[in-house]
């Protein structure tokens, strides 16, 4: 929390900076007009520009804003007064130029002489100069001047921006006066963005502390250090003296919300500012295992039992599962098809729970899943999307996180994040090649942690999406609770509050943390029961090589599941003409091979997991080319002795060209001390 000095505002009529303090220096005076106006005496022009260096400054806008007009008016008492640029066709927008730090009086004159439906709220670095009149009745033009004294910049740069309540703010001109030359202004101290941690791991803080050069009273000696300013347990640095240290780890004993200040002091004035740092157990903070019940067996105190919701005849029930028995979703009376929003949809209501919205905090949702659910021509879109674990409101205005599978594309799982307008919406999801929805259990993870996240399928990543803003917030999932098998179809009305996406199939052992596991604890999780293998039979590529080479394939048989059985088999399933491939070992996992000709060959791997009685395959094609004359020169392969050939260039052959050419310098010679030879010092 940073604070400055309170700043004077007089409002003047066509007026002129007055009043200020003795010793003042003119900075910059700018005018915002048309590329091609005319540019006022003792100005420079700003025609819309997004900030860069201009005129011998750096200003301009956030970005180009080209909506600059020049109205010829008789009501303007001068050139500065008639030309104009809109702040607000577009709502963000703001202006900035950079100034060193100190202290400034500004002079800044809004309106226009044809209008006068503005209402022009300004703040200015921080400072709200309100509209003095608002839209002034029986007026055919507004001005609006606005005089600022012994306004401080300790960042570097002067922002102007509409203030609340503006509306078609427009900028006329801006004056800028170095107020006193010889002032110094405190130190510009930012202790860095709100963070996120846990007990006992360290987090790492990130300040900044900036100051101007010396100055009368400021003895030039800048020292800074970070202190613990409030919280439940004892913050721990690294190093113990945070002396002059920016960015130290700090570690807390307790869970809790902490404040740590970063203060400064060039040894004339000092500044500061504070973090706020939520501190959490790393925790299971909800568990569903499904063995004979639905109750929560997570370590969070805060317990998330489930309801098993349905319609006689067609309630979810037990059943034998991935790990131990698993909770059978499948909507066995059909109801999906004749209303996909059906409240008897069978699913596990969980109810909200705190301890299952994070906000800007790191997490972990997991679960197994079997299902053959697809979505199918003629239905609604929404239907065939099947959800694993949802927290919070889907549909505009909702906010959420959730697994489901088919969510972008039939068989795939996809991780999807929506803090609606406070962030937008995210998702990454499982690989074409990675489906769920053959029959099989399926081990599902997705993670967030700081601004990514992470979907896994068996315990192997699988995809990543790192676009997150800074300080994402998912706080608002709060808004509903969190089920297993569907979600919230969000509405603002909760009468019209309604669930969809069912998952049509079974989910064993659904687990929430509230940190981001390690693709370590994935794995080992993972481990808890038989899965399918995952191959890949490796890269699609070329290879130089000759008839009678061979070369090794380079496939991942991944297993993370209980230790099984597994035979390999290798087949060449396209050719050039009646080439098979010739394997070392066809039945091992990895083996050479070799190509009797050239040309493209498509090779298969296929694994049979004994246990699950399923085969597995995947296919790799390889090109394989004979190396030519080019290659070798380009690999500086040439033998000995070939210097030329039919074209004057190396031809991979030594033979008469090279004689040839060997015999047309046969005898020369350009030794200094040779009476005879060529003059090797003088061009002779």
């Amino acid at each position: 929390m940073k604070e400055r000095n309170i700043v004077l505002i007089l409002m003047l009529t066509f007026g002129v900076i007055a009043g200020v303090a003795g010793g003042q220096v003119e900075v910059v005076k700018i005018n915002f007009e048309q590329e091609d106006a005319t540019t006022p005496a003792g100005y420079i022009k700003d025609y819309g520009l997004a900030f860069t260096v201009q005129n011998g400054f750096e200003y301009g806008f956030d970005q180009n804003i080209f909506e600059t007009r020049n109205r010829n008016s008789g009501n303007a008492p001068d050139e500065r007064y008639d030309s104009i640029n809109h702040l607000q066709k577009t709502t963000g927008r703001y202006w900035e130029i950079a100034l060193d730090p100190g202290v400034y009086n500004i002079f800044l004159v809004c309106g226009e002489p044809t209008n006068n439906d503005m209402i022009q709220n300004i703040d200015l670095e921080g400072r709200i100069l309100m509209d003095p009149d608002g839209e002034p009745a029986g007026m055919s033009y507004d001005f609006d001047e606005f005089t600022v004294t012994n306004l401080s910049v300790t960042d570097g740069r002067l922002t102007l921006k509409p203030a609340a309540g503006a509306v078609k703010t427009k900028l006329c001109f801006i004056d800028i006066y170095n107020a006193d030359p010889t002032f110094n202004p405190p130190p510009s101290v930012d202790a860095g963005p709100d963070q996120a941690g846990y007990t006992n791991e360290a987090i790492q803080l990130d300040g900044t502390v900036t100051d101007a050069d010396p100055k009368e009273g400021d003895p030039g000696t800048l020292s800074f250090n970070w202190v613990k300013r409030s919280g439940p347990g004892t913050a721990t640095f690294d190093p113990a003296d945070t002396t002059d240290v920016l960015d130290p780890t700090v570690t807390f004993d307790a869970a809790g919300t902490y404040e740590l200040m970063l203060q400064a002091s060039d040894g004339d004035k000092d500044a500061n500012d504070v973090v706020s740092i939520l501190v959490l157990e790393a925790q299971l903070v909800g568990y569903w295992p499904f063995d004979g019940d639905a109750l929560d067996y997570g370590d969070n105190a805060e317990k998330s039992d489930g309801t098993l919701v349905g319609r006689p005849g067609g309630m979810p029930v037990y059943t034998a599962g991935a790990i131990g028995s698993a909770i059978d979703l499948t909507d066995v009376l059909g109801l999906e098809a004749t209303d996909n929003h059906d409240p008897n949809l069978p699913h596990v209501a969980l109810g909200a729970a705190t301890e299952l919205d994070f906000g800007i905090t790191d997490w972990t949702v997991c679960g197994w899943v079997k299902t053959t659910q697809v979505q199918s021509a003629g239905q609604d879109d929404q239907v065939g999307k099947g959800t694993i674990f949802g927290n919070g409101g889907d549909s505009g205005g909702g906010h959420r996180y959730c697994l489901i599978v088919s969510e972008g594309g039939g068989g795939r799982v996809t991780l999807v994040v929506d803090a609606d307008s406070n962030g937008g919406k995210f998702t990454t999801q499982t690989s074409s090649s990675r489906l769920v929805n053959n029959d099989l259990w399926h081990f599902m993870v997705g993670v967030r942690e700081g601004n990514e996240i992470r979907v896994y399928r068996d315990g192997i990543l699988d995809n990543t999406n790192d676009n997150l803003p800074a300080g994402y917030d998912l706080s608002g999932t709060s808004q509903v609770g969190s089920y297993i098998g569907v979600i919230t179809d969000w509405d603002s009305d909760p009468l019209l509050l309604t669930i969809y996406k069912h998952l049509d199939g079974l989910v064993d052992d659904v687990r929430v943390y509230n940190y981001a596991l390690s693709d370590e604890d994935i794995v080992a999780l993972a481990g808890m029961s038989e899965l399918p293998v995952s191959v890949d039979a490796g890269s699609d590529e070329p290879h130089q090589l000759k008839p009678g080479e061979t070369i090794s394939t380079a496939a991942t048989v991944i297993d993370n599941g209980t230790p099984g059985t597994r035979n390999y088999l290798w087949e060449t399933v396209a050719r050039p003409a009646d080439s098979n491939a010739i394997f070392g070992d066809k039945t091992a996992e990895n083996t050479t091979v070799e190509f009797p000709d050239f040309g493209t060959y498509t090779l298969r791997l296929t694994v049979e997991d004994v246990n699950l009685g399923i085969f597995v395959s995947d296919e790799v094609t390889l090109e394989i080319i004979s190396p030519t004359c080019a290659d070798v020169i380009t690999e500086d392969l040439l033998l000995d002795g070939d210097i030329s050939g039919p074209n004057g260039e190396p031809d991979c052959r030594v033979d008469g060209y090279d004689f040839a050419e060997f015999a047309a310098y046969f005898m020369r010679c350009n030794d200094p001390q040779g009476a005879a030879c060529e003059d090797a010092w003088n061009g002779g």
